[in-house]
């Protein structure tokens, strides 16, 4: 079974200490016998659309809006990680609008007719939740002069670090953990705005997960904060704990949507 944890790679070995954890866990209680079964180490797909939808998948993690969209009801959501990061609260978090430092505009109504970038235009982070910011400010349908989809949120505090780009929304847990462990990403960029609170990043698994592993892994993810030996990995990943979560939590995203296109702000 595929298992992944891609979402924020900004500290790997902590990602992959993590899973070695949870793999040794769950194979104690469910026997031996999975083995084979269980990824000894963690994927890093390239297509993470399709990875979500493999029917041998155990765990990853998505994204809020994917999640409510192209993956609804056709997988197990298992809950979401709390995150000791600014703008966090339970599983809930915002994404921090960034521009340049030295960029006099202080206010979105400023940045009316500007370069926006996104990561992808199905992200909640870095399209849906900005998309839903904006749409009161929008006119016919319009707010930014044009839009860069940079395939990531690194590629997208870059393009505005360089120029490329005036304006972007980063979730705040991946800003955080760029600026604890790759500060020069965030040098020259400043917060300011944030979005409406919406449910972290989703962690998901096969709709075909054998019952007794599905529990195993349930079992496994609510005592990772338990653990002595896992404390200074969690505090690597700014994980507090993790918490289940209901299909309901996540029709924020699919509002957000709704209330922006009733504004007629369709895109970004």
């Amino acid at each position: 079974m595929l298992a992944s944890l891609p979402m924020y790679l900004v500290t790997p070995l902590a990602v992959n200490q993590l899973w070695a954890w949870l793999r040794k866990d769950i194979i104690n209680q469910v026997g031996s016998s999975y083995n084979a079964l269980i990824a000894e180490v963690l994927n890093y797909p390239e297509d993470l659309h399709g990875h979500w939808q493999q029917p041998k998948l155990l765990l990853s993690q998505t994204c809020g809006y994917p999640l409510m969209t192209e993956l609804n009801k056709k997988v197990n959501l298992l809950g979401s990680f709390e995150y000791d990061a600014p703008y966090c609260s339970g599983i809930f978090c915002k994404s921090v609008v960034i521009c340049q430092s030295n960029n006099l505009r202080n206010n979105l109504l400023d940045f009316k007719d500007a370069r926006v970038a996104f990561n992808n235009p199905l992200s909640q982070s870095g399209y849906n939740s900005l998309r839903h910011l904006i749409a009161p400010f929008s006119q016919n349908g319009r707010f930014f002069e044009n839009s860069i989809s940079t395939g990531g949120h690194k590629a997208s505090v870059l393009a505005v670090q360089s120029g490329q780009a005036d304006i972007a929304a980063i979730d705040c847990v991946t800003y955080e953990g760029f600026c604890r462990y790759e500060p020069q990403l965030t040098q020259g960029l400043k917060i300011i705005n944030t979005t409406q609170s919406y449910p972290g990043l989703p962690l998901i698994s096969a709709l075909n997960t054998p019952t007794e592993v599905l529990d195993a892994l349930k079992n496994s993810l609510s005592r990772i904060h338990l653990q002595e030996q896992l404390r200074d990995t969690l505090a690597t990943l700014m994980i507090k704990q993790f918490q289940p979560s209901s299909w309901l939590d996540y029709e924020i995203c699919l509002e957000m949507e709704k209330n922006a296109q009733q504004l007629g702000y369709q895109h970004l």
